[in-house]
C-alpha cells in the first residue's frame, strides 16, 4: 500500500513499517518539523521507532480523551511503556 510516497509493509508479527521512499514529492509539501523529525526517526534504530510510535499515539489518545476525569488514561500509559 503506498500513499504520498509513503509505502507500508507488513511484518510477519503484523507490525506495519512505514517505508519513506520517493521522499521528493513529499518533502515539498512538509514543514521543517516534519522534515526533521522523520529524518530523526529514520536513522534511529528499531526498537526508538517503536517507542517514538508508542509516544505518539498516547499523546493523541491523552488529547483526544475527555475533560479530566473521564477517562482513565494509566492503562494507556502502560501499553506504550510495556515491552516490546
Amino acid at each position: 500500500m503506498s500513499f504520498g510516497g509513503v509505502q507500508n509493509a507488513s511484518r510477519k508479527d503484523g507490525t506495519v513499517l512505514l517505508c519513506f521512499g520517493h521522499m521528493n514529492s513529499v518533502n515539498e509539501t512538509l514543514n521543517p518539523l516534519t522534515k526533521t523529525l522523520i529524518r530523526e526517526i529514520q536513522t534511529a534504530p528499531e526498537a526508538v521507532q517503536r517507542e517514538v510510535i508508542d509516544f505518539l499515539v498516547f499523546l493523541k489518545a491523552r488529547q483526544t480523551a475527555p475533560a479530566e476525569g473521564g477517562e482513565n488514561l494509566l492503562p494507556l500509559a502502560q501499553s506504550a511503556w510495556a515491552a516490546d
